[in-house]
């Protein structure tokens, strides 16, 4: 079971702020912690599949109020080893180019490389 937790960034509006809190208890699979000052909200994700896991983050970000959604912290070393590959998992900086081949950009060096 992927096991993650993340940092939400809230709206500074109290009562879009308290809409969002409510709409996010009522996410299966999601606790809160408490909400800290420059309205961070730390909450722990706990779903069975890594392709649940994606699709909740998505609906996290989703949730009015909500303006950003950091991962601190992700465990599936218990997710059976051929169920998924790294591929499956979400990759900002990845994109295919019209030669078929995949691309990665590496920010540090600022180069485009061959995945």
């Amino acid at each position: 079971m992927p096991v993650a937790g993340l940092v939400l960034t809230l709206v500074d509006d109290d009562d879009l702020c308290a809409f969002a809190i409510d709409n996010l208890r009522a996410i299966p699979g999601v606790s809160l912690g408490e909400l800290q000052r420059a309205r961070k909200l730390p909450i722990a994700t706990d779903v069975d599949t890594i392709e649940a896991q994606t699709a909740l983050w998505q609906d996290l970000a989703r949730v009015p109020g909500v303006l950003l959604v950091d991962l601190v912290f992700e465990d599936f070393s218990d997710v059976e080893a051929g169920s998924f590959s790294s591929d499956d998992l979400p990759s900002k900086w990845r994109r295919r180019r019209d030669d078929g081949e995949q691309h990665s950009f590496n920010e540090f060096s600022g180069t485009e490389e061959q995945v």
